[in-house]
């Protein structure tokens, strides 16, 4: 395939020609070549990467919350963006490179071509895609939700972090701000990713996975001693506080996926347009 050919909805051809494993490679802007969404994704990699070593040092030596860390949600949901740019690099710069694949021929070199290759499709991979689908799905959809709740829930009740500036205005920004702008990006400019199908098995799988984050978080207490959140904590904000800021993360969860399925609707759509008035100027 051309470096400056993108992955377009066609309507002659089958709905899941392209599996999503070559999508994530494919811009479906004519305007944004393999080799620039190359430099993108990995420019974008390297960044969060940064960001999260910071958010590390700075949490645990400053903050001095050591392993809280490890449960909080936006710490969490920036993790999954850093290994989601930073695979989807690799298969960029591997289909780049070797666009039809990459047999191994033995020794270290091949072994590496392997590992990091776009994995094969075949009628044995379902699942394979649909585990990668939902794991796109949690890296678009989360920044979001994560965002708004720390605004509006988390900060409230914080004494407004961000006021600290310096180096952690910069953190709380990147985590609760620029991640969700990322994931916009990611969705309308980066990828051809098509709308989440079947949308009731990555709605499920959504859930379950807010879900578990919650009994994640609970875990973090009995290990701690401490709440992550103060809204998780019945002492502090009661049961029914408690079940109200559980129920209305799984709420917002909800409503970004269905919004992240209209903007997949949206891009399509520009995209579409763009490519028929291309061909007919």
């Amino acid at each position: 395939m051309p470096e400056t050919t993108p992955l377009l909805p066609r309507s002659n051809r089958p709905p899941h020609e392209h599996p999503i494993f070559l999508r994530v490679c494919h811009s479906p802007w004519y305007f944004l070549g393999q080799r620039s969404l190359l430099l993108l994704r990995s420019l974008t990699a390297v960044y969060l990467t940064v960001v999260l070593a910071l958010a590390l040092d700075f949490e645990i030596n400053f903050k001095k919350i050591g392993e809280l860390f490890a449960f909080n949600a936006s710490h969490i949901s920036f993790v999954v963006q850093v290994v989601y740019y930073w695979v989807t690099s690799l298969w960029t710069l591997q289909h780049l490179l070797w666009p039809r694949g990459c047999e191994s021929q033995g020794g270290i070199a091949a072994t590496l071509k392997q590992v990091f290759s776009i994995p094969r499709t075949t009628e044995f991979n379902a699942k394979n895609r649909l585990a990668f689908s939902v794991f796109y799905t949690c890296a678009t959809t989360f920044p979001f939700v994560v965002t708004l709740l720390y605004w509006f829930v988390v900060e409230e009740t914080r004494g407004h972090e961000f006021e600290l500036g310096g180096v952690a205005g910069l953190i709380h920004l990147n985590m609760s701000g620029i991640n969700a702008l990322i994931a916009l990006i990611e969705i309308m400019i980066l990828s051809s990713v098509r709308k989440q199908q079947p949308f009731i098995s990555h709605l499920v799988s959504i859930l379950m996975i807010c879900g578990l984050y919650f009994v994640w978080a609970f875990v973090g207490r009995e290990i701690t001693g401490e709440y992550v959140y103060r809204q998780l904590d019945p002492e502090y904000n009661g049961v029914r506080g408690v079940v109200m800021t559980v129920v209305t993360a799984m709420s917002l969860t909800v409503a970004f996926l269905l919004t992240s399925l209209g903007l997949h609707h949206l891009r399509d759509y520009a995209t579409a347009k763009a490519e028929c008035d291309r061909q007919n100027p």
